[in-house]
This record gives structure tokens, sequence and C-alpha cells, in this order.
């Protein structure tokens, strides 16, 4: 069985297991903490960068949009489709771009959505003591609504 290596809160692991569910694909999760470069992690990725797919066959594959071409290429004829793109090309370049602005504005996104609790999980201190559960939502909230105004939201 296939082996996606991920960290639930980072926005390419969650795009990638969202593709592999639209394919109803079975995979085995392996959590990875992003903050710790295991040695196995390493060897998988030397940038050392989730999420990372490792297919029956040992090919390992690593990054969201490069995971989602692997598996458009290799698992889409299957459900009887090619990919998961929209037939116009105008509506591809549009899932391409929101794609790729997804993806690459994880280093921007990821603080201010989950930064809390990724510190959270980090911090011994918060590990005892229960998160303030209206701070982190107003943080995530705040965080959301600037993204939602920088792509034309409400």
């Amino acid at each position: 069985m296939p082996t996606l290596h991920h960290f639930p809160l980072l926005a390419g692991s969650r795009f990638v297991r969202l593709i592999l569910a639209e394919y109803g694909e079975e995979v085995v999760l392996v959590e990875e903490a992003p903050w710790q470069r295991s040695a196995e992690l390493l060897k998988l990725n030397p940038a050392g960068e989730l999420p990372i797919f490792v297919d029956d066959d040992g090919t390992t594959v690593a990054g969201a949009a490069i995971i989602a071409e692997y598996l458009a290429e290799t698992r889409g004829a299957r459900v009887g489709e090619q990919t998961l793109m929209p037939a116009s090309p105008a509506d591809r370049a549009e899932t391409r771009r929101l794609s790729v602005w997804f993806l690459s504005n994880q280093p921007r996104l990821q603080p201010q959505l989950i930064g809390f609790l990724l510190n959270a999980l980090r911090d011994p201190i918060f590990r005892v003591a229960p998160i303030d559960r209206r701070n982190s939502h107003q943080v995530a909230q705040e965080g959301c609504d600037i993204w939602l105004i920088w792509i034309g939201g409400p």
C-alpha cells in the first residue's frame, strides 16, 4: 500500500490527501513533525519538506504539486478520467493559478493560520497548560480574513 508522509496542518499535505480521496486511493499515513528532520525523512527527501508520497513500487515523489501530477498520471485512468482538471483551457489555467498561489503561499499562510497551533505543539508549556481557544480562533480568523480580502472574497 502506498505511504504518505505528511503533517495534518500543512496546506500541501491537506492538498495531497484531498486528491488521494478524490481518486479513492487508500494510503498509509505517516505523520511527521516538520520541525524534526529525521534521518529517515531526509533519505526520502533531502530537502526535508513534506508531503512525501512513496508508491507501492518504491517510487518516491516529494512536493504537493508534483505528487498531484504523479497521481493524475498514475491513478487518473483507473477512475475513468485522466485528470481532476476542468475540460476548458481557461478553467484549467484558473485552477492552476489558484493551486500555485495556494501552495506557494504556504510560508505566508502557515504562520497566520496555523502558526499558533504549531508553536503550541512545540512548546512544552502549552502541552500541560490548556490552550486559549478563543485566542487561537481569533488569530486564525484574522489570518483568514486578510487572505480572503486579498483573493477577492467577502
